[in-house]
């Protein structure tokens, strides 16, 4: 009985560090590849502003998006090998062994007043929320992920209240830039000489300044603080983000309860509307929303400032976004509307 506990216990702890290796995998495998997407769309289209487009940036920026692909393959092919060891082990552990017999005590009978008490000692109740919640917190992954979040929150929102910079002023102090060239030249006796030319400019504009004290990530091309603008730009983005998961949730709940609970043509007709709005494709549709609102900002109009643009997507794309959220809450009102308690109501 010891060596069949021994081996379970094993067996467990094998699995367990299984898991704990495949979400390592995940994680890291996930975080390199992002990055390496990001590197290589700074290569292609925004290091090019400073550095120039050349052949050997295109090679670099295809070469990375290549190695973020090989690496998502591999850490398919490691999880697939993991998760099939993972159930061999957890059919190992679940089979019965067929020469030893297995001893059953007798239960102990017990009144029925004796069951109810024991049975309330050990049962906890939990509402839908504290199981949401139980079940988050054991999740490694879900904690990573919300740590991630409130940095993100802290960087964005309390970093300008400690790093009092605008990201909207220029550095004044400006620079000075040392231009060298060879110049070559043929004398009288045809012989060819060359020399230096170190060409000296006054900027005004501290621009493209290398990290420092009084600027931490240096400053851009237009000599605005980055990491300033770093903190306002993910101020907008996030707010942007979660005010559009918001309305989408809010449009998806309602539309859905009203497809779900009155049915027939008023479901026909929500469900329609939402097979129309996923097919529309959403990029391309936000580029073409895009540029129709810049000609009616140069038409004179101001509520289209370029200031309130994204604003206008964010509107506009919650309202091609909550088809999907509609189907989910639909399917689970018409699941409960054939639930017994429903129907003997």
């Amino acid at each position: 009985m010891s060596n069949k506990n021994n081996t379970s216990k094993n067996v467990e702890k094998e699995i367990a560090a299984i898991r704990k290796c495949r979400k390592i995998v995940d994680i890291i495998a996930c975080e390199i590849a992002c990055i390496l997407i990001v590197l290589a769309l700074d290569y292609f289209l925004f290091l090019k502003n400073y550095i120039g487009q050349s052949r050997l940036n295109t090679i670099i920026a295809i070469s990375m998006a290549v190695l973020s692909i090989v690496i998502f393959v591999i850490r398919y092919i490691i999880s697939k090998k993991s998760i099939d060891r993972e159930h061999e082990l957890t059919r190992k552990k679940n089979s019965p062994p067929k020469s030893i017999p297995v001893y059953t005590a007798p239960k102990k009978q017990t009144s029925n007043d004796e069951e109810e008490q024991t049975h309330e000692q050990t049962l906890k109740l939990m509402s839908p929320m504290q199981m949401v919640i139980r079940r988050f917190f054991r999740s490694k992954l879900s904690i990573i992920g919300l740590v991630m979040i409130v940095a993100l929150f802290l960087f964005c929102w309390v970093g300008p209240l400690v790093y009092r910079v605008s990201p909207t002023e220029i550095d004044k102090s400006g620079k000075v830039e040392y231009t060298e060239t060879y110049v070559e030249y043929t004398d009288e006796n045809g012989e060819v000489h060359g020399f230096w030319q170190v060409i000296e400019t006054n900027l005004t504009d501290n621009m493209l300044s290398a990290p420092s004290a009084k600027h931490p990530l240096g400053t851009d091309k237009t000599g605005k603080d980055v990491l300033a603008r770093l903190m306002n730009g993910g101020k907008i983005s996030l707010g942007i983000s979660f005010m559009a998961v918001f309305i989408v949730t809010f449009l998806g709940i309602i539309f859905g309860g009203i497809a779900g609970y009155f049915g027939g043509a008023v479901d026909n007709i929500i469900m329609r509307i939402c097979d129309i709005l996923m097919c529309l494709p959403g990029f391309p549709i936000l580029l073409i929303v895009g540029t129709i609102i810049d000609g009616l900002r140069e038409g004179g109009m101001a509520m289209f400032d370029y200031q309130y643009k994204i604003y206008w997507l964010m509107g506009f794309l919650t309202l091609i976004s909550w088809s999907g959220t509609a189907r989910l809450v639909r399917g689970q009102i018409l699941s409960l509307r054939e639930q017994e308690y429903m129907v003997a109501a």
